[in-house]
């Protein structure tokens, strides 16, 4: 099995609980409560974001897909600098887009609890 970055075995799983925009959520994740908490500021951060750039109060889920879509664009256009050679650390760019993406289908199994 895959160790997280804190040497625990993917068996160990940290409890965390995240405030994202407004609302608290309990996630489970053997990359390391930390780790779950930097996510969950990112993504808090780029929906106050969005909040402030949109005229008016959208739906919760609206702001969220648009924060999502927001994220997206910012890992595809790190792809396309890393495919064209104009990231000097495209690498360790796409190990790290790997470990989101492995966290992202962690925390997201860990929901149902």
């Amino acid at each position: 099995m895959s160790e997280p970055r804190d040497g625990r075995t993917s068996d160990a799983v940290a409890r965390v609980r995240v405030t994202i925009d407004g609302e608290v959520y309990g996630l489970r994740s053997p990359e390391g409560a930390e780790h779950v908490q930097r996510c969950a500021a990112l993504v808090d951060a780029r929906i106050r974001e969005v909040r402030a750039q949109g005229a008016g109060v959208e739906p919760p889920h609206r702001v969220a897909l648009l924060a999502a879509l927001s994220l997206a664009h910012d890992l595809l256009a790190q792809r396309e600098d890393d495919a064209n050679g104009d990231s000097e650390e495209g690498e360790t760019l796409e190990a790290l887009r790997l470990g989101l993406e492995a966290l992202v289908h962690r925390v997201e199994s860990g929901l149902g609890d």
